[in-house]
């Protein structure tokens, strides 16, 4: 079975001055290509607003200010290879969340993670 685009939830904490980007990369059936030749692409973040931050989980218990946030790639994800070959399908992703901070004693926290093929 192939799939058409990739759908990522983040729950985390994300206090001021923090951020996180999160990236794919896939590959179809038929290239004859390998994943790891593949280069790395942003996921557009679609909920909340991408300038959110928690307010709260500054304190004892950094899970109240968990919140989840949501990441979709375009309703077709497309590429084309090395060889000049287009494809808009894939049966093979891998996911990356890269952290970011002004402050390293305060980074952003990832609590769950789950990436989903969307068919």
């Amino acid at each position: 079975m192939v799939a058409k685009g990739i759908r990522v939830l983040v729950t985390a904490l994300k206090p001021a001055g923090t951020k996180f980007h999160v990236y794919y990369k896939s590959l179809a059936p038929e290239d004859s290509q390998t994943i790891d030749d593949k280069n790395w692409k942003l996921i557009e973040q679609t909920s909340p607003n991408a300038d959110y931050f928690s307010s709260a989980g500054q304190g004892a218990n950094p899970a109240d200010g968990m919140v989840e946030f949501e990441f979709n790639t375009p309703e077709v994800t497309s590429y084309t290879s090395d060889l000049d070959e287009s494809y808009d399908y894939f049966n093979t992703f891998a996911v990356k969340i890269v952290l970011f901070a002004k402050n390293t004693a305060t980074p952003p926290v990832i609590k769950n993670f789950r990436a989903i093929a969307i068919y």
